[in-house]
């Protein structure tokens, strides 16, 4: 990654919960992460690439590698970056243009286990 100052560290970091909402159809695919550096530096110079690494146990069904997005949040909403999949390594990589909160989307499925079951009270 080329940055603004030649001596920075750079920390990638889960984040305590994904921002919602997430954009219509989609579901995230593990955590969120925020990506952060040192020393006061807001942005990158030249983009860098951010791989992310995935369980394929956990995809819904139907959904393939091809269908997995890299999306960023910039406060408001997720904005889908182009994203290229890597099935061998079983990750996903997309251009990072900006430092902030990214994650793992994929296409919702009927069988997904992003729903949350409530148990049921009898008195």
């Amino acid at each position: 990654i080329s940055l603004a100052q030649t001596k920075v560290s750079i920390a990638v970091m889960p984040t305590g919960a994904i921002p919602r909402p997430l954009p219509t159809g989609l579901v995230a695919l593990g955590r969120a992460y925020s990506v952060r550096v040192s020393g006061g530096v807001t942005g990158t110079i030249r983009p860098a690439v951010l791989r992310m690494i995935y369980d394929p146990n956990r995809l819904g069904q139907g959904v393939t590698p091809g269908d997995l997005r890299i999306a960023f949040w910039n406060g408001t909403g997720w904005q889908l970056r182009p994203s290229q999949s890597d099935p061998d390594h079983l990750s996903v990589s997309a251009v990072l243009q900006d430092l902030g909160i990214y994650a793992l989307l994929m296409p919702s499925s009927r069988n997904d286990c992003s729903q949350v079951y409530l148990p049921q009270v009898r008195r």
